[in-house]
């Protein structure tokens, strides 16, 4: 017991922590969103140490270290990787958490200082002030009515529930400001911000629209305060002889958190309602180990499957039709996809081009490409590849030493027919458009140019860093022939469909969509392939835009602009999985994606983070207010 009175801080701190990481995937208990940071607030205001901010940081920097732990554990999985080293796996894990934490550890460095509203010189001053506000209040009420009893019982706490909300706010703005700016230092980490949490409460989730995934975090933190808060309050009201006072913060919180249900509600029926173009999309998920995907004869090998694949589902459909023909009696037309994608890096044996002479060429990649996988209708293929720098040789394409190299998507429009001088039918592919990259991983896609950079590489993957990618710069959407239309596709690669602001520059008035290529095969089969997809949510929600995710290990799916996973005209869950449930699994999907016709802009896509702006000030106004009235 005496070892519980003397750490009881401490396991407070560790509880948020915990109870943080159970709001997200591979826990899924998001309810607990709502309470997650009341054990931490209890630690920091209802001790008084000497050392406020050392220990304000200690605790909030344990409780975020906790969460993290828990939730990026799956970089390990990278450790059974044959090119990175079990400790590489162990240090990236750590490193990672304890970096990450540090943000967790100056929001609670605040709440223990200037957002502690329990510290002794503010409650003196606080309660002296709220006592002559509330005089002047029922002064004021008692000349202007009868005295009535009940409307003074109503206005009798005013003044303390203002003093309670006050501290809410800021505390909820801090936070917001804090988890954008872990969003954005050092290229920034978008992952798990506490909106998040929210992946599986669609009416909750809606206002991202507005605020974005980080301004969803806002309600959240101002709900725990609140409730801490509220909690000191009736204590002390018991304690003072059972004369309770009207809690004005109460009706307040609530009702902000109904506007944002009520909001969603809205939301969702909105978007129902669309007048929406129909986009057939075929997905195929290779379910790839990352040792499989290196090597000539493994690409060979990986070519081979993803055009077995694309004509088992062809047949699929087929079946379909016959089917159906055989159940209403009527003959049925097999269903063609508009447009079939493959995963992050499926071919990749890339596209190259000449920037002189602005040639474009396929290596091993074309047959697939022309005679494969564009075979069979009038359709698309988007695919990830690398996009080589090259120049010319003694008449040959050789990569160029030191030049650019993309991560990439490339998307090739339907095929047309040539005829050969032999008098052979051959193919061309279709209208080229390529998307190089723009957000890049670090330590991942590029290395930065740090002290002791390739001891430090070496000890993270076992060997020295070679070429980075280049950076990408364009933000024009992918033009995609769908029947006698055009459709923009938003491209994001790999971890770029987590990052908002990258995705918002993309957004025209037209019909568009979002598709995300990815591969988290280098994490096996741990729950960072269920996070991504759940970050990933969010990017259809702020930008009312449907997305298409191809995953190379899972998740591989389709989600609507609501963020949902069932399609509202089918009735069907749009996301591939096998006969045991299970996402990390070989096969295709064939679905719809429902594209706006007139698409909306949506407020965040037109003013980005101006919540985070409004946080700042409310934040900095709030700090400058409790200054003011000390």
């Amino acid at each position: 017991m005496l070892v519980l009175k003397k750490y009881w801080g401490v396991l407070l701190a560790v509880l948020s922590g915990i109870l943080l990481a159970l709001c997200f995937p591979g826990y899924d208990v998001g309810g607990l969103v709502w309470l997650w940071a009341i054990p931490l607030m209890t630690a920091l205001w209802c001790c008084q140490p000497k050392k406020l901010k050392r220990k304000g940081f200690f605790l909030g920097f344990l409780s975020g270290f906790v969460f993290w732990m828990m939730t990026v554990n799956w970089l390990l999985a990278m450790g059974d990787l044959e090119t990175v080293p079990a400790a590489g796996a162990w240090v990236a894990w750590i490193g990672l958490s304890f970096y990450l934490a540090i943000y967790v550890g100056i929001w609670s460095m605040f709440l223990a200082t200037v957002g502690n509203p329990w510290r002794e010189n503010v409650v003196v001053s606080e309660e002296k002030k709220v006592s002559r506000i509330e005089q002047r209040v029922a002064e004021k009420l008692a000349s202007r009515s009868s005295g009535s009893k009940k409307k003074m019982n109503l206005l009798d706490g005013f003044g303390s529930s203002l003093r309670v909300l006050r501290f809410a706010l800021l505390h909820a703005s801090i936070w917001v400001v804090l988890e954008w700016l872990r969003g954005y230092l050092f290229t920034g980490f978008t992952w798990n911000g506490l909106g998040v949490a929210f992946h599986d409460t669609p009416t909750m989730a809606q206002a991202a629209d507005l605020v974005g995934v980080t301004g969803l975090s806002f309600l959240p933190v101002l709900v725990c305060s609140m409730l801490v808060q509220l909690g000191k309050r009736l204590v002390d009201e018991a304690r003072s002889g059972g004369r309770f006072k009207a809690h004005w913060e109460i009706l307040c919180t609530v009702g902000l958190v109904v506007l944002s249900f009520v909001y969603g509600i809205r939301q969702i029926s909105y978007c129902s309602q669309m007048e929406r173009l129909e986009v057939k999309v075929l997905l195929l998920q290779s379910n790839f180990s990352q040792d499989q995907k290196l090597g000539n004869d493994e690409q060979a090998s990986n070519y081979a499957w993803f055009s077995a694949e694309k004509e088992r589902a062809f047949d699929q459909l087929q079946m379909a039709a016959i089917e159906k023909s055989a159940e209403t009696g009527e003959p049925q037309q097999a269903e063609k996809p508009d447009v079939v994608i493959l995963p992050e890096s499926g071919l990749l044996h890339g596209v190259c081009y000449e920037e002189d002479i602005e040639n474009w060429f396929f290596f091993q990649a074309s047959h697939i490409v022309r005679n494969e996988l564009l075979a069979g209708g009038d359709h698309s293929v988007i695919f990830g590849s690398n996009f080589y720098e090259v120049v010319t040789e003694d008449e040959q394409l050789v990569y160029k030493l030191g030049g650019r190299d993309y991560n990439s998507i490339a998307l090739a429009g339907p095929r047309s027919e040539v005829m050969l001088e032999s008098g052979e039918l051959d193919y061309n592919v279709g209208e080229m458009s390529i998307y190089g990259k723009v957000h890049l991983v670090p330590f991942g896609e590029y290395f930065p140019d740090i002290p002791f950079r390739e001891s430090i590489y070496s000890a993270l993957f076992g060997y020295a860093p070679e070429s980075s990618f280049t950076s990408g710069t364009s933000y024009e959407p992918m033009p995609l022939k769908v029947g006698e239309q055009t459709v923009g596709v938003i491209p994001a690669v790999c971890f770029e469909d987590s990052v908002g602001r990258v995705t918002r520059k993309f957004v025209k008035a037209e019909p568009q969509m979002i598709v995300n290529v990815t591969n988290d095969g280098w994490f096996g089969e741990s729950k960072a392939a269920q996070q991504h997809m759940a970050n990933a949510r969010f990017r259809a929600i702020e930008l009312r835009r449907p997305m298409i995710r191809c995953a190379n290990t899972g998740v591989s799916c389709i989600i609507d602009m609501t963020g949902g996973l069932v399609d509202d005209v089918t009735g069907e869950t749009q996301m591939l999985i096998d006969e045991n449930g299970s996402i990390f699994t070989a096969g295709n999907l064939f679905g719809y994606a429902r594209v706006p016709v007139e698409a909306p802009i949506t407020l965040y896509a037109i003013a980005g983070d101006w919540f985070i702006v409004l946080c700042g000030f409310m934040g900095i106004g709030m700090i400058i207010l409790g200054k003011f009235r000390n």
